[in-house]
């Protein structure tokens, strides 16, 4: 598992299942390709009678008919079919043709099949015994199940590499609240959305080594993310924990914002009543001055000056003449 980026808001965790199964598969690819090759192989047996009692064949090996090599064989005499017991116990068959020089096997291994084989043994012996055809052809072509042998092997091999490179990506957006499933392949990209707020858990379901990720969707089914179960439960383990610790850090940002949402409301409300009993405060006592302000009697004093206070607006004004001050309204 890496974690790609890991932020407040984002996270994205790749997960990938190393290079083992790509490994085995490119093993399993090359020996379906040997395979292939080998069984695969059409030989052409081409006899001509140089004397009566004298024939020469040539045996030519190709590949999807592409030549590969070619085996002369002088004074043929006659052909039979060789058994060995296999593996399984069942007989397994080789042509083996015999001359002047000794016995030359027609292919390098057994293989299932008497009667081909017989059939190719039979020709050959037909054409040595009967002394009037002057040339013949015999062909070995591979059979069925020699192209389905190697080619099982091979696709074994491509389905584990494809399986292999698979990249499973996990972006959870807290700002578009979106969990997003993205599987990469070698060919093709496959996504998957779910709304973030509607995941109450993410878990592992399966037994032992063979696990799938699952999502816990709020009042609905749980939704696994892969149909089938794969290996690497360390890694997926890693994955859920990382997921599961996002989906808990969103809740405690979220009470965390609603501390601090109703810590300013309290705050406002406070400061808002503070100013009402401020402004009140202020209103009553100036309503309590302009009343002793109409209260106060007009005192003249001396003519030449003058001194004016206009209490109403809080407006001192003073003209001096000497020594004397007078008070009106």
């Amino acid at each position: 598992m890496e974690v790609v980026e890991k932020s407040a808001g984002r996270l994205i965790v790749q997960e990938s299942r190393g290079w083992f199964l790509p490994l085995f598969g490119g093993l399993f690819l090359i020996t379906g390709i040997v395979v292939l090759f080998l069984l695969a192989q059409t030989r052409t047996i081409e006899c001509t009678r140089l004397e009566p009692q004298l024939v020469q064949c040539d045996i030519e090996t190709s590949f999807l008919g592409l030549p590969l090599n070619m085996r002369r064989i002088n004074g043929l005499q006659f052909a039979f079919v060789a058994e060995s017991p296999g593996s399984d116990g069942e007989e397994t068959y080789q042509v083996v043709l015999t001359s002047l020089a000794g016995e030359t096997p027609l292919t390098a291994y057994f293989s299932s099949g008497y009667e081909d084989k017989q059939g190719i043994a039979d020709q050959l012996n037909g054409f040595v015994a009967d002394q009037s055809p002057e040339a013949i052809t015999v062909r070995d072509r591979p059979g069925f199940f020699n192209y389905l042998f190697g080619l099982i092997f091979m696709g074994l091999g491509v389905l584990l590499i494809i399986i292999g490179l698979q990249r499973q990506v996990y972006t959870l957006d807290r700002m578009t609240n979106a969990f997003i499933y993205t599987r990469r392949g070698l060919f093709r990209r496959r996504d998957r959305s779910y709304p973030l707020d509607e995941i109450d858990d993410v878990y592992l379901e399966g037994d032992g080594d063979m696990q799938r990720i699952v999502l816990a969707i709020a009042g609905g089914a749980d939704v696994p993310l892969t149909m089938a179960y794969t290996s690497g439960r360390e890694s997926k383990e890693q994955v859920v924990q990382a997921i599961n610790d996002f989906l808990l850090n969103i809740i405690i940002l979220a009470i965390q914002k609603g501390f601090v949402i109703l810590f300013n409301s309290l705050l406002v409300l406070f400061l808002l009543i503070q100013d009402i009993s401020f402004i009140y405060y202020a209103g009553s006592f100036l309503f309590l001055f302009h009343e002793l302000y109409d209260s106060l009697p007009a005192v003249p004093v001396a003519p030449d000056c003058l001194a004016m206070f206009d209490l109403r607006i809080g407006l001192a004004k003073f003209a001096c003449c000497g020594k004397s001050f007078c008070i009106l309204r």
